[in-house]
């Protein structure tokens, strides 16, 4: 498994074949124009070709970056899968259907799912006190194990070590 920082929550987690992108904030201001990147990303929108997944933890614009993802050329778009926590309200997966991508699925929450030989996902939820659900991930193969909690605060030791139980070290 190998890892890539791109920009402020950003990383693309190499595993098997797969080349997930997490929360692809590349460009642009979120939140009103209040919050910018802190230096200039040098991954471009041409840099999506090399790119099988993105995954979305939670829909706030510092990481389910609008300008970012209407950035990606529309042949790279057609080869990139969305992998997003289930919601009630559809509001993200039904955004990005729209916008023509490959596949967009929806991660059944507290479930392994095997995304390729040799990758399993496990995706949950942690509800962050706003009204919405910021989510993290476990990326699992079989030489290598990583958690993104991404903005899941983990404040307390049983939190800690409920989802240590669940993804191993």
């Amino acid at each position: 498994m190998q890892i890539e920082f791109v920009n402020h929550a950003s990383v693309i987690v190499e595993a098997g074949d797969c080349r997930i992108m997490c929360d692809p904030w590349i460009m642009g201001r979120a939140f009103d124009n209040g919050w910018a990147l802190l230096s200039e990303t040098q991954f471009r929108p041409e840099d999506f070709a090399t790119i099988t997944h993105i995954w979305f933890s939670h829909e706030h614009p510092d990481h389910f970056s609008v300008p970012s993802i209407k950035s990606i050329p529309a042949e790279h778009l057609a080869n990139i899968t969305v992998l997003f926590q289930h919601t009630e309200d559809k509001k993200v997966v039904n955004y990005c259907r729209k916008l023509g991508f490959k596949d967009v699925q929806e991660l059944e929450l507290g479930v392994w799912q095997t995304l390729a030989s040799g990758v399993d996902l496990l995706c949950n939820n942690h509800f962050d006190g706003w009204g919405g659900a910021d989510s993290w991930l476990c990326v699992k193969t079989a030489d290598a194990t990583l958690l993104n909690l991404n903005d899941c605060d983990v404040e307390i030791e049983s939190a800690a070590r409920a989802i240590s139980a669940v993804v191993g070290e």
